[in-house]
């Protein structure tokens, strides 16, 4: 009997076990952004060139967690302007013109991570880069070219894993996904030509999913 009661209770402990072992997730290595939002350039008179303050702007970020606070990874943003005017670029007057903003850079990012699964996560990034730019007008030869930019970020993630455990499941087993969030992000971007009047900086509001692998 007692024989029966310590192999029920050792059976017990090593179904336990390997329960464990078989739910224990590695760490987090990797993480992924995807945001949209608008992007509001800093020249006063935008708007009476383009037709509005604003412009789409679209943002992708793959980075390497050095620690659970510490990422560096790579940065790619689109920036899309179109209208009709002046053209600041070149100072001409013009027919129908697009711009287009292609921001490449480097970053790296403080997270304010304390548990493994905050709800809510503040960070801080900046980074170095280049942005490439073309701007093409109706009958005129199309204007493009570069410069250096950087940026400042800040911004808040939101945990979403447990509003619904079983897509969380889902993500995990097919793609390997530990943790996704709701991301809001505040970008502060300088991009200037020495010696010249280039000024495309600006500053953009975003929101986006990020995923952690």
């Amino acid at each position: 009997m007692i024989q029966c009661i310590i192999f029920t209770i050792v059976a017990g402990f090593l179904s336990i076990s390997l329960v464990q072992a078989e739910i224990k997730k590695p760490d987090i290595r990797w993480s992924t952004e995807t945001k949209l939002g608008l992007f509001q350039p800093d020249l006063p008179d935008w708007s009476e060139y383009y037709g509005s303050q604003y412009s789409v702007m679209g943002s992708q970020v793959i980075a390497y967690k050095v620690f659970p606070f510490l990422e560096i990874g790579i940065d790619g943003s689109y920036i899309y302007s179109k209208g009709q005017g002046d053209l600041p670029l070149n100072n001409t007057r013009g027919g129908e013109v697009t711009l287009e903003y292609f921001p490449l850079s480097a970053n790296l990012t403080l997270r304010g991570r304390v548990f493994k699964h905050q709800w809510l996560v503040p960070y801080f990034g900046m980074s170095i880069g280049q942005l490439i730019y073309l701007q093409e007008i109706t009958g005129q030869a199309s204007v493009q070219g570069y410069v250096n930019q950087n940026y400042v970020r800040i911004g808040l993630q939101f945990l979403l894993n447990h509003f619904d455990r079983k897509a969380t499941r889902n993500l995990y087993d097919g793609f390997g996904v530990q943790n996704t969030f709701f991301t809001a992000e505040y970008m502060l971007m300088a991009a200037t030509e020495p010696g010249s009047n280039t000024d495309l900086s600006g500053q953009a509001l975003l929101f986006g999913i990020s995923l952690e692998y």
